[in-house]
């Protein structure tokens, strides 16, 4: 099937990349124009607004990649084309195709559309998986708090870096593998046994000394974290 894309955001630049990337002689997917799938990489508060303003000529299927919306976000055109979502979990910056092995989030109006997404995005190499159209928000809601927030404790760790004398850059880099390497424990292992560090070891006196050194607000953020990491609260910690 010829897909199409429309506006290149990141999403839509990573996905021109990894659809560049498949070999027509081994793939029925390729990108061309006009398009039997046509992908929409605009904001997503753009997305209604801009799938109204399409021809008459319909593809066979519009599907935009947002992760904050259901494909019930393009409903406007669900008399005329099959709608659906496409959505890879993965920090895109648009310089090159989507990562291997990322799972990537399918919601269709037909279930043909959402057999054929699921086939593009193993050609992809990604991991599709079908979710529940009325859940969209609790996914993105996840997405988010892993691929955003995560950096929110990142910059407040490279600022208690930079107090020992470590410089940005140092710090930075030296996070990012320690990021890494938790990533990894996280593929191989459940949550209780990917965890190391002192909230593993059920070290009091250590997460007290740390308790110690951050301000009010970031305690509270630590404690939380480390209660919901199965660190059993006391009225010291």
């Amino acid at each position: 099937m010829k897909c199409g894309i429309y506006a290149l955001g990141r999403a839509g630049r990573a996905m021109k990349f990894s659809l560049q990337s498949l070999n027509p002689n081994e793939s029925d997917f390729q990108l061309a124009s006009p398009a039997d799938i046509l992908f929409l990489s605009v904001p997503d508060d753009a997305i209604k607004a801009v799938a109204n303003e399409l021809s008459v000529e319909m593809p066979a299927m519009v599907v935009h990649l947002s992760g904050a919306h259901s494909y019930k976000i393009l409903a406007d055109l669900e008399s005329k084309t099959a709608i659906a979502q496409f959505h890879p979990l993965a920090a895109l910056n648009g310089d090159g195709p989507i990562p291997a092995g990322s799972l990537c989030t399918i919601s269709a109006s037909q279930a043909w559309a959402e057999e054929a997404l699921k086939k593009l995005a193993l050609a992809l190499d990604l991991i599709p998986v079908s979710v529940n159209p009325d859940k969209a928000v609790h996914y993105h809601a996840a997405a988010v708090l892993t691929g955003n927030l995560s950096l929110g404790l990142v910059s407040k760790s490279i600022d208690l870096m930079l107090e020992t004398g470590i410089d940005e850059a140092s710090a930075r880099r030296g996070l990012a593998t320690l990021l890494q390497s938790v990533a990894n424990n996280l593929q191989r292992h459940e949550i209780k046994n990917a965890l190391t560090g002192p909230i593993a070891r059920g070290d009091t006196k250590v997460i007290q000394s740390h308790l110690e050194v951050l301000e009010p607000e970031l305690k509270q953020v630590y404690k939380t974290l480390s209660h919901w990491l199965g660190f059993p609260e006391s009225p010291d910690v």
